[in-house]
């Protein structure tokens, strides 16, 4: 019995080291300009005003765009899709501007997709991450 544990414990561990990408990874990608994004209508079953839907992929192991213009006080809904080959995700680090960050699933899983409603208030420059990648950053800037 012991035995069986010792070799399913050292089979899950080689899984989750293969499965992080790691220093083989390709290179991450430089960051191109800042994409714009423009006013969606509501999406399907939300109550209120337009929201604007914004589209963020993460691959291995970047972000693309990995930089993003909002609008301040403005009502955004991100769909973050994994093309990855592991699992990522995607966490806006705002917690001193808005008192708590915006984050997708916990771990979305290579081909799925979560949707994230952010709001930002305050003008300034944000980071999103990827909990499991520390290389995997984006940028946010909130301005006019």
């Amino acid at each position: 019995m012991r035995k069986g544990v010792v070799c399913v414990a050292v089979v899950v561990a080689a899984a989750l080291a293969a499965g992080c990408g790691g220093r083989g990874a390709a290179p991450p990608r430089r960051p191109g300009p800042p994409v714009a994004v423009s006013p969606a209508g509501p999406p399907a079953g939300s109550p209120g005003g337009a929201r604007t839907v914004i589209t963020v992929i993460g691959k291995d192991n970047f972000y693309e765009p990995a930089t993003l213009s909002l609008r301040p006080a403005a009502d955004y809904e991100v769909h973050f899709k994994n093309e990855g080959m592991t699992v990522h995700n995607l966490i806006f680090q705002t917690q001193a501007a808005v008192g708590r960050d915006f984050a997708s699933d916990i771990a979305v899983s290579p081909g799925a997709e979560s949707i994230i409603p952010v709001r930002i208030d305050r003008a300034g420059t944000y980071r999103f991450v990827c909990t499991y990648h520390p290389e995997m950053v984006g940028e946010a800037r909130v301005g006019p």
